[in-house]
Formats: C-alpha cells, structure tokens, sequence
C-alpha cells in the first residue's frame, strides 16, 4: 500500500474555496452524525466541557473517566455553527482518537488513524441507525475527511493550522481509502 502524500492533500485543502454547494450538503450531512453522536456521548455518561489549552488531553485518563476536555478556540467555521464544530470536534476525540484501544495520539499519523477509525464509525452508524443512504454516507466521510486530515496535513506542511473551511477534497480522499499513513 501506497502512503498518504500530506503535501498533495495540504495543496489541496488551500486551493478549495472556504466552501461551496457541494460541501454545504456533505457538511450538514456531517452535522447530523455529530449531533446524534454527542448526543450519544451524553447518554453514555460523557463529561465534555469546553477547553482553551491547545495541549492535547491524556486520551487514557479521559477514557477512563469518562471526561473530555474538548478545544473551544476554533470558531468561524463556514458550514458548522461553533456548537457543532465544538460537539464535532469531540465526537472526533472519542469514536476517532480512543477507539479501537489504544488511543491514537494527536500526531500526523494520529490523525490519519482518527479519522479512519470515524470514518469507520460514520459508516455504522449510517447502517446501524438507517441515518444516511449510501451516497450520503460516503459525503459526510469525505466532509470528516476534509476537516480532519486536511487540516492537519495542511498544520504539519505548512506549520499553522488553516483557515477554517468546509472542503470535500475528493483527490486526497481516493488515495486515503487505498493507503497507509507513514
């Protein structure tokens, strides 16, 4: 298997729009996962509460626990209310970074995996719940994608998180489904 090229995918997350007809639909598709599954999240007992520390959590503790420190700085998102983007970005945290065992750390490859295992879990959920058709499912991955591994090859590139964008970055995503990180 191939590895993912974070140059290419960091090119394209800058060369997209801030956002666009197409990506509106995928990202309110996206929307609708997250809301269930913080809603979920809440059901389960979760503590989620904001944080302004851009120091990533001890993803184990927070497990254990049951509480997420979730970060609250990134506002301003072209297609996510901030409470969506707050809920997404810890919904990401859990069914991303601490699940399956262990946690994936928040590195590069940490997110690369993250977003596979949501990916994974956008995927069931759709097909658990009936939530999406097939075609739905796939854009609110490619959305996740976007948000997820475009952001952060774009930080691990070009060494600053992006502007906030709401991007379906379909060239990168066809070489994530067929590859490995490094």
């Amino acid at each position: 298997m191939a590895t993912l090229n974070l140059d290419a995918i960091a090119r394209e997350y800058h060369a997209h729009p801030k956002t666009s007809a197409s990506a509106r639909r995928a990202y309110q598709l996206l929307a609708h996962y997250t809301e269930s599954r913080f809603a979920d999240l809440l059901k389960a007992g979760w503590d989620i509460y904001p944080t302004y520390s851009d120091t990533p959590p001890d993803l184990a503790t927070c497990l254990k626990a049951k509480k997420l420190p979730t970060y609250d700085l990134a506002h301003n998102h072209p297609e996510f209310s901030d409470r969506t983007n707050f809920r997404f970005r810890a919904v990401h945290d859990v069914f991303g970074h601490c699940d399956p065992w262990p946690p994936h750390p928040f590195t590069i490859d940490g997110e690369i995996a993250a977003a596979r295992a949501q990916v994974g879990d956008i995927k069931l959920w759709s097909a658990a719940w009936g939530k999406l058709n097939w075609e739905e499912t796939i854009l609110a991955c490619v959305a996740a994608f976007g948000e997820v591994v475009g952001q952060a090859a774009h930080k691990e590139v070009r060494g600053t998180f992006p502007e906030q964008k709401a991007v379906l970055l379909w060239d990168s995503w066809h070489q994530f489904v067929n590859a490995v990180s490094k």
